[in-house]
């Protein structure tokens, strides 16, 4: 099953169950299907011209327009379950109770625990990041 959609000029980035990502034209034609995650790809944003997946292996993957994996950014202990580009920065929000922040070039920042539970969703709204 489809699990996010995103984006990317004329291309629709989906992601799923089966742990690929796979490329969509506007008449609905697989282009390109791509391989990487180790589990489920629960999320997709465009942040920076690039696509991020993060995934139930614990991973954020970076994909260029082409469909090439350029980076992947390591440090959750569970499933990435959402992603949220704030200005300059990415957010993560997680199955271990965690947010991190990371820059374009893939590097944590910042570590911010506080959850009790797994962190579902993200926002950015009026200078502030709300999760849940």
């Amino acid at each position: 099953a489809v699990a996010c959609f995103a984006l990317l000029e004329n291309t629709l980035w989906s992601g799923g169950d089966d742990r690929c990502l796979r490329l969509w034209d506007h008449k609905g034609t697989c282009l390109r299907t791509l391989r990487g995650h180790k589990g489920v790809v629960l999320c997709l944003t465009v942040w920076q011209g690039h696509v991020w997946s993060g995934s139930k292996d614990h991973r954020i993957r970076v994909w260029d327009e082409d469909g090439h994996c350029v980076k992947e950014c390591l440090g959750h202990s569970g499933a990435v379950i959402c992603l949220q580009p704030v200005g300059d920065t990415l957010w993560s929000g997680a199955g271990d109770g965690c947010l991190r922040i990371w820059t374009a070039q893939g590097r944590c920042l910042r570590e911010c625990a506080g959850h009790r539970g797994r962190v579902c969703c993200m926002t950015f709204a009026n200078g502030v990041v709300w999760s849940g």
